[in-house]
């Protein structure tokens, strides 16, 4: 809860008033709450719980399904591709509409705080909140359960380059969901839709069409995670994979810039 001792005056000007404070308050929902450790725990027992199952317990039980390191880190990839996605919806839908329902928004908003700074707070703080928990605790315990099964360490670069693909595509499903919880006052349509674009990617709905016009998976959210995998089966960037990234940007940035456009227009 924010109270009146948490924000502090600074000399910002222009959009990024109050960006410092709105930032500390955002930071403490995820750092000074329960929100870090259960994020962390929740997705250790998801993807390494699940990788882990695969590596030492399975061979014990059935030896013939013994799994080799590359398909192991395979299916590493494909949990990352699966799942965490829907923890950044599940998580950032309710960041806008929340403190709207609640009035906390105009609150905040009578201080001398912009709108960018609001919007660009809850952005920057659940990136980084999902980088720590997701991308870096998840990509770093792999990396040495896999490394371990393996007999040697895995190369460093393609898995470095993976785990940036995948911010890439966390990054791409937490600014479409602030952009729509700024576009919306309830919490289902924010859900529906941005599942919806979730499951269609993890479809693959862009490769039913790649026969008719191959371009269209490149343009898809999914381009990410087929990028990453690629790097895990070559052990190496495909040539188009700066397309996938640009793209991937260029979403993010217009999402928030739709956030802000729509939020300067909510009356308080």
């Amino acid at each position: 809860m924010t109270s009146a001792q948490s924000l502090q005056p600074v000399g910002e000007r222009g959009w990024r008033q109050g960006l410092a404070n709105l930032m500390r308050k955002e930071n403490d929902q995820w750092w000074r709450t329960r929100r870090w450790w259960i994020q962390s725990l929740l997705w250790l027992l998801v993807i390494n719980g699940s990788l882990a199952v695969g590596l030492w317990l399975v061979p014990v039980v059935e030896p013939d399904l013994k799994l080799d390191t590359a398909l192991a880190y395979e299916f590493f990839v494909q949990m990352m591709a699966w799942f965490p996605m829907f923890a950044v919806i599940v998580i950032a839908q309710g960041a806008i509409i929340s403190e709207k329902q609640s009035g906390t928004a105009a609150w905040v908003l009578s201080a001398p705080i912009s709108r960018e700074s609001f919007i660009l707070s809850k952005l920057f703080a659940n990136a980084l909140g999902f980088f720590v928990t997701i991308i870096a605790l998840q990509g770093t315990v792999a990396y040495i359960q896999l490394s371990l099964y393996g007999g040697m360490l895995l190369p460093v670069g393609p898995h470095l380059a993976v785990l940036g693909l995948f911010s890439f595509y966390l990054l791409f499903y937490l600014a479409l969901t602030l952009m729509l919880g700024s576009f919306f006052d309830t919490r289902g349509p924010v859900l529906g839709i941005a599942i919806g674009v979730a499951i269609a990617s993890m479809r693959g709905i862009g490769s039913l069409f790649s026969g008719y016009a191959p371009w269209l998976t490149q343009i898809l959210p999914e381009a990410l995670p087929i990028q990453a995998h690629a790097v895990a089966t070559e052990k190496a960037l495909p040539a188009d994979w700066t397309v996938s990234v640009i793209l991937g940007s260029a979403y993010s940035i217009l999402f928030v810039a739709l956030a802000i456009r729509r939020f300067k227009r909510e009356e308080f």
